[in-house]
Protein backbone atom coordinates (compact mmCIF):
# COMPACT_ATOMS: atom_id res chain seq x y z
CA UNK A 1 0.00 0.00 0.00
CA UNK A 2 1.38 3.36 -1.00
CA UNK A 3 1.93 5.62 2.47
CA UNK A 4 0.46 8.38 2.41
CA UNK A 5 2.68 11.72 3.58
CA UNK A 6 1.42 14.38 5.50
CA UNK A 7 0.92 18.25 4.18
CA UNK A 8 4.41 19.05 5.79
CA UNK A 9 5.96 16.47 4.77
CA UNK A 10 5.34 16.91 1.42
CA UNK A 11 5.98 20.80 1.47
CA UNK A 12 9.90 20.08 3.25
CA UNK A 13 10.41 17.22 0.27
CA UNK A 14 9.35 19.28 -2.30
CA UNK A 15 11.27 22.42 -1.60
CA UNK A 16 14.30 20.09 -0.70
CA UNK A 17 13.67 18.86 -3.95
CA UNK A 18 13.09 21.29 -6.37
CA UNK A 19 13.73 25.14 -6.64
CA UNK A 20 10.46 26.96 -5.64
CA UNK A 21 11.05 28.66 -9.90
CA UNK A 22 11.79 25.07 -11.66
CA UNK A 23 11.66 25.36 -14.89
CA UNK A 24 10.88 24.25 -18.01
CA UNK A 25 12.74 24.84 -21.74
CA UNK A 26 12.83 23.39 -25.01
CA UNK A 27 13.90 20.34 -24.51
CA UNK A 28 10.72 20.04 -22.25
CA UNK A 29 8.05 17.90 -23.72
CA UNK A 30 4.40 18.47 -22.68
CA UNK A 31 1.24 16.55 -24.14
CA UNK A 32 -1.77 18.24 -23.57
CA UNK A 33 -5.10 16.61 -24.26
CA UNK A 34 -8.33 18.96 -25.03
CA UNK A 35 -6.27 21.25 -26.60
CA UNK A 36 -9.17 22.63 -28.38
CA UNK A 37 -11.29 23.07 -25.58
CA UNK A 38 -11.28 26.35 -23.37
CA UNK A 39 -8.43 25.41 -20.74
CA UNK A 40 -6.34 23.60 -22.76
CA UNK A 41 -6.29 25.84 -25.57
CA UNK A 42 -4.57 28.71 -23.39
CA UNK A 43 -2.46 26.09 -22.10
CA UNK A 44 -1.06 24.94 -24.89
CA UNK A 45 0.01 28.46 -26.19
CA UNK A 46 1.28 29.47 -23.13
CA UNK A 47 3.08 26.06 -22.88
CA UNK A 48 4.28 26.70 -26.67
CA UNK A 49 6.37 29.57 -25.27
CA UNK A 50 8.51 27.95 -23.36
CA UNK A 51 8.91 24.12 -24.53
CA UNK A 52 7.93 21.89 -26.90
CA UNK A 53 3.81 21.11 -26.67
CA UNK A 54 1.72 18.71 -28.52
CA UNK A 55 -1.87 19.55 -29.13
CA UNK A 56 -3.97 16.84 -28.56
CA UNK A 57 -7.74 17.32 -30.27
CA UNK A 58 -10.21 14.97 -30.09
CA UNK A 59 -9.98 14.94 -33.89
CA UNK A 60 -6.08 13.35 -33.25
CA UNK A 61 -6.88 11.11 -30.21
CA UNK A 62 -9.90 9.21 -29.33
CA UNK A 63 -9.66 9.07 -25.27
CA UNK A 64 -11.91 5.86 -24.89
CA UNK A 65 -9.06 3.93 -26.91
CA UNK A 66 -6.91 2.23 -24.82
CA UNK A 67 -4.38 0.96 -27.95
CA UNK A 68 -4.97 4.72 -29.51
CA UNK A 69 -3.70 6.04 -26.65
CA UNK A 70 -0.97 4.09 -25.66
CA UNK A 71 0.31 4.30 -29.30
CA UNK A 72 -0.32 8.23 -29.24
CA UNK A 73 1.87 8.47 -25.80
CA UNK A 74 4.64 6.03 -26.89
CA UNK A 75 5.06 7.85 -30.40
CA UNK A 76 5.57 11.37 -28.52
CA UNK A 77 7.26 10.17 -25.28
CA UNK A 78 6.13 13.55 -23.74
CA UNK A 79 7.90 14.52 -20.51
CA UNK A 80 4.44 15.22 -18.70
CA UNK A 81 0.45 14.98 -20.18
CA UNK A 82 -1.69 17.63 -19.20
CA UNK A 83 -4.96 15.83 -19.66
CA UNK A 84 -7.42 18.36 -19.87
CA UNK A 85 -9.92 16.59 -22.35
CA UNK A 86 -13.32 15.78 -20.84
CA UNK A 87 -17.28 15.58 -21.04
CA UNK A 88 -17.30 18.50 -18.72
CA UNK A 89 -21.24 19.32 -19.47
CA UNK A 90 -23.24 18.40 -16.16
CA UNK A 91 -26.59 17.97 -17.49
CA UNK A 92 -25.18 16.04 -20.55
CA UNK A 93 -23.48 13.45 -18.55
CA UNK A 94 -26.39 13.16 -16.39
CA UNK A 95 -28.02 12.22 -19.77
CA UNK A 96 -24.99 10.37 -20.89
CA UNK A 97 -23.99 8.64 -17.54
CA UNK A 98 -22.13 5.34 -19.86
CA UNK A 99 -20.10 7.86 -22.00
CA UNK A 100 -19.63 10.06 -19.39
CA UNK A 101 -18.08 6.90 -17.56
CA UNK A 102 -15.99 5.93 -20.68
CA UNK A 103 -14.32 9.60 -21.48
CA UNK A 104 -14.46 10.85 -18.02
CA UNK A 105 -12.74 7.53 -15.88
CA UNK A 106 -11.29 4.97 -18.47
CA UNK A 107 -9.77 7.76 -21.02
CA UNK A 108 -7.71 8.69 -17.79
CA UNK A 109 -6.89 5.08 -17.08
CA UNK A 110 -5.74 5.14 -20.37
CA UNK A 111 -3.89 7.63 -19.48
CA UNK A 112 -2.33 6.90 -17.06
CA UNK A 113 -1.27 3.34 -18.20
CA UNK A 114 0.71 4.58 -20.72
CA UNK A 115 2.30 7.68 -18.92
CA UNK A 116 3.35 4.72 -16.29
CA UNK A 117 4.71 2.95 -19.37
CA UNK A 118 6.68 5.40 -20.93
CA UNK A 119 7.73 7.64 -17.69
CA UNK A 120 5.65 10.55 -18.51
CA UNK A 121 4.15 12.43 -15.42
CA UNK A 122 0.45 12.57 -15.49
CA UNK A 123 -1.49 16.20 -14.42
CA UNK A 124 -5.17 15.40 -14.24
CA UNK A 125 -7.68 18.19 -14.38
CA UNK A 126 -10.57 17.22 -12.20
CA UNK A 127 -13.10 19.34 -10.38
CA UNK A 128 -15.04 20.90 -7.68
CA UNK A 129 -17.67 19.39 -8.30
CA UNK A 130 -16.71 16.50 -6.37
CA UNK A 131 -17.61 18.38 -3.92
CA UNK A 132 -21.26 18.22 -4.58
CA UNK A 133 -23.69 17.00 -1.60
CA UNK A 134 -20.89 18.55 0.77
CA UNK A 135 -22.52 18.68 3.96
CA UNK A 136 -19.43 21.50 5.03
CA UNK A 137 -20.55 25.34 5.40
CA UNK A 138 -16.70 26.02 5.34
CA UNK A 139 -14.44 26.04 2.47
CA UNK A 140 -13.79 21.78 1.53
CA UNK A 141 -10.22 20.79 2.10
CA UNK A 142 -8.99 18.05 0.30
CA UNK A 143 -8.17 15.36 2.56
CA UNK A 144 -12.38 15.59 3.39
CA UNK A 145 -14.39 12.79 2.29
CA UNK A 146 -16.49 13.40 -0.87
CA UNK A 147 -19.98 11.97 -1.75
CA UNK A 148 -20.99 13.50 -5.02
CA UNK A 149 -24.25 12.63 -6.20
CA UNK A 150 -24.27 14.23 -9.65
CA UNK A 151 -23.05 11.97 -12.62
CA UNK A 152 -20.01 14.33 -13.64
CA UNK A 153 -18.72 14.52 -9.99
CA UNK A 154 -18.68 11.11 -9.23
CA UNK A 155 -16.87 10.36 -12.57
CA UNK A 156 -13.59 12.90 -11.64
CA UNK A 157 -13.59 11.10 -7.64
CA UNK A 158 -13.32 7.98 -9.79
CA UNK A 159 -10.79 9.03 -11.87
CA UNK A 160 -9.08 10.26 -9.00
CA UNK A 161 -8.76 7.17 -7.11
CA UNK A 162 -8.31 4.81 -10.35
CA UNK A 163 -5.41 7.14 -10.73
CA UNK A 164 -3.49 6.85 -7.58
CA UNK A 165 -4.29 3.08 -7.64
CA UNK A 166 -2.10 3.25 -11.09
CA UNK A 167 0.30 6.09 -10.84
CA UNK A 168 0.48 7.63 -7.39
CA UNK A 169 2.73 10.19 -8.71
CA UNK A 170 -0.35 11.91 -10.80
CA UNK A 171 -1.41 15.30 -9.54
CA UNK A 172 -4.75 15.73 -9.75
CA UNK A 173 -6.37 19.45 -9.69
CA UNK A 174 -9.76 20.65 -8.76
CA UNK A 175 -10.54 23.45 -10.56
CA UNK A 176 -13.35 25.40 -10.29
CA UNK A 177 -16.21 27.35 -12.63
CA UNK A 178 -13.38 28.96 -14.63
CA UNK A 179 -14.14 32.53 -16.79
CA UNK A 180 -12.33 35.06 -19.62
CA UNK A 181 -13.41 37.78 -21.64
CA UNK A 182 -13.94 36.77 -25.43
CA UNK A 183 -10.42 36.90 -27.26
CA UNK A 184 -9.31 36.78 -31.05
CA UNK A 185 -8.09 33.16 -31.90
CA UNK A 186 -9.31 31.78 -28.13
CA UNK A 187 -11.89 29.02 -27.58
CA UNK A 188 -14.55 30.44 -25.51
CA UNK A 189 -18.12 28.97 -24.11
CA UNK A 190 -21.32 30.76 -22.16
CA UNK A 191 -19.27 31.23 -18.50
CA UNK A 192 -20.77 33.44 -16.06
CA UNK A 193 -18.85 36.80 -17.03
CA UNK A 194 -20.00 36.65 -20.63
CA UNK A 195 -23.54 35.94 -19.13
CA UNK A 196 -23.31 39.12 -16.86
CA UNK A 197 -21.74 40.88 -20.07
CA UNK A 198 -24.63 39.91 -22.33
CA UNK A 199 -26.92 41.18 -19.64
CA UNK A 200 -25.56 44.51 -19.55
CA UNK A 201 -24.73 44.71 -23.40
CA UNK A 202 -28.61 43.72 -24.07
CA UNK A 203 -30.36 45.54 -20.69
CA UNK A 204 -32.00 41.76 -20.28
CA UNK A 205 -31.95 40.19 -16.76
CA UNK A 206 -29.91 37.40 -15.38
CA UNK A 207 -31.61 35.02 -12.58
CA UNK A 208 -28.82 33.46 -10.10
CA UNK A 209 -29.06 31.37 -7.60
CA UNK A 210 -28.57 32.65 -3.83
CA UNK A 211 -28.08 29.38 -2.05
CA UNK A 212 -24.88 28.14 -4.53
CA UNK A 213 -21.59 28.84 -3.12
CA UNK A 214 -18.47 28.15 -5.49
CA UNK A 215 -15.16 29.93 -6.56
CA UNK A 216 -14.98 31.16 -9.72
CA UNK A 217 -11.73 31.79 -11.19
CA UNK A 218 -10.19 33.84 -14.23
CA UNK A 219 -8.92 30.84 -16.41
CA UNK A 220 -5.37 32.70 -16.90
CA UNK A 221 -4.27 32.10 -13.32
CA UNK A 222 -5.02 28.71 -14.08
CA UNK A 223 -3.22 28.77 -16.76
CA UNK A 224 0.46 30.75 -15.20
CA UNK A 225 -0.34 28.45 -11.74
CA UNK A 226 -0.14 25.28 -13.80
CA UNK A 227 3.88 25.96 -14.79
CA UNK A 228 4.62 25.24 -11.15
CA UNK A 229 2.05 22.32 -11.12
CA UNK A 230 3.80 20.38 -13.13
CA UNK A 231 6.44 19.92 -10.36
CA UNK A 232 4.60 19.55 -7.11
CA UNK A 233 4.12 15.72 -4.78
CA UNK A 234 1.78 13.92 -6.23
CA UNK A 235 -1.85 14.21 -4.68
CA UNK A 236 -4.78 16.02 -5.22
CA UNK A 237 -4.93 19.78 -4.83
CA UNK A 238 -8.09 22.42 -4.93
CA UNK A 239 -6.60 24.97 -7.40
CA UNK A 240 -8.11 28.07 -7.93
CA UNK A 241 -9.60 31.16 -6.43
CA UNK A 242 -11.02 31.05 -3.21
CA UNK A 243 -14.95 32.60 -2.55
CA UNK A 244 -17.24 32.78 0.66
CA UNK A 245 -20.18 34.75 -1.30
CA UNK A 246 -23.12 33.18 -3.42
CA UNK A 247 -23.25 33.06 -6.79
CA UNK A 248 -25.61 36.05 -6.78
CA UNK A 249 -23.23 38.30 -4.19
CA UNK A 250 -20.55 37.43 -6.55
CA UNK A 251 -22.03 38.89 -9.85
CA UNK A 252 -23.01 42.07 -7.69
CA UNK A 253 -19.31 42.58 -6.54
CA UNK A 254 -17.93 41.64 -10.31
CA UNK A 255 -21.32 44.60 -11.29
CA UNK A 256 -19.05 46.94 -8.79
CA UNK A 257 -15.95 46.18 -10.56
CA UNK A 258 -17.20 46.92 -13.36
CA UNK A 259 -18.59 50.35 -12.91
CA UNK A 260 -22.09 49.22 -13.19
CA UNK A 261 -23.23 48.85 -9.77
CA UNK A 262 -26.06 51.04 -10.29
CA UNK A 263 -27.81 48.48 -12.77
CA UNK A 264 -28.22 45.34 -9.65
CA UNK A 265 -32.24 45.57 -10.78
CA UNK A 266 -30.96 43.36 -13.56
CA UNK A 267 -29.77 40.78 -11.25
CA UNK A 268 -32.64 38.35 -10.22
CA UNK A 269 -32.49 36.11 -7.05
CA UNK A 270 -33.00 32.44 -7.15
CA UNK A 271 -34.26 31.49 -3.85
CA UNK A 272 -35.87 28.15 -4.39
CA UNK A 273 -32.49 26.07 -6.05
CA UNK A 274 -30.52 24.90 -3.72
CA UNK A 275 -32.69 25.77 -0.74
CA UNK A 276 -33.74 22.90 1.43
CA UNK A 277 -29.43 22.09 0.81
CA UNK A 278 -27.61 25.29 -0.12
CA UNK A 279 -25.16 23.45 -2.77
CA UNK A 280 -21.55 23.99 -1.51
CA UNK A 281 -18.06 23.98 -4.09
CA UNK A 282 -16.28 26.40 -2.10
CA UNK A 283 -12.44 25.53 -1.75
CA UNK A 284 -9.53 25.63 0.85
CA UNK A 285 -6.76 26.33 -1.39
CA UNK A 286 -4.51 26.81 1.40
CA UNK A 287 -2.70 23.76 0.29
CA UNK A 288 -1.75 24.83 -3.24
CA UNK A 289 -0.76 27.90 -1.83
CA UNK A 290 1.54 26.54 0.58
CA UNK A 291 3.41 25.20 -2.52
CA UNK A 292 3.78 29.33 -4.13
CA UNK A 293 0.93 29.07 -5.88
CA UNK A 294 -1.54 31.62 -5.56
CA UNK A 295 -5.30 32.70 -6.67
CA UNK A 296 -6.87 35.85 -6.46
CA UNK A 297 -10.29 35.88 -4.78
CA UNK A 298 -13.02 35.51 -7.24
CA UNK A 299 -13.68 39.01 -6.73
CA UNK A 300 -10.44 40.71 -7.26
CA UNK A 301 -9.68 38.14 -10.18
CA UNK A 302 -11.88 40.07 -12.45
CA UNK A 303 -9.61 42.87 -11.53
CA UNK A 304 -6.57 41.74 -12.54
CA UNK A 305 -8.48 40.02 -16.11
CA UNK A 306 -9.58 43.21 -17.14
CA UNK A 307 -5.96 44.91 -16.34
CA UNK A 308 -4.64 42.05 -18.53
CA UNK A 309 -6.65 42.92 -21.47
CA UNK A 310 -6.36 46.88 -20.85
CA UNK A 311 -9.86 47.86 -20.02
CA UNK A 312 -10.21 50.31 -17.79
CA UNK A 313 -13.38 51.06 -15.72
CA UNK A 314 -14.41 53.08 -12.60
CA UNK A 315 -14.21 50.43 -10.04
CA UNK A 316 -17.16 51.31 -7.42
CA UNK A 317 -15.88 47.82 -5.29
CA UNK A 318 -13.55 49.36 -2.94
CA UNK A 319 -11.72 46.05 -3.36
Amino acid sequence: MTELKNDKELQENFYRDHEVSHNIDRNTKIMVTGADGFLGSRLADDLHKLCTVYRIGHSRLDITNRQEVADVVKELRPDFVLHCAALSDVGFCEEHPSLCEQVNVMGPLYLAEACKANAARLIFMSSDQIYHNSGETAPNREEEAAAPTNVYGISKLRAEQELFSLLPDTVCLRLTWMYDLPALGKRTHQNLLLQLLNALIRDEKLTLPVYDFRGITWVHEVVTGLRKALFIPGGVYNFGSANEFSTLETVQKWMDVLGCGNRRDLLLPDSTRFMNRPRNLMIDNSKITSFGIRFSDSACGLKHCLAEYGITVTDSSGI
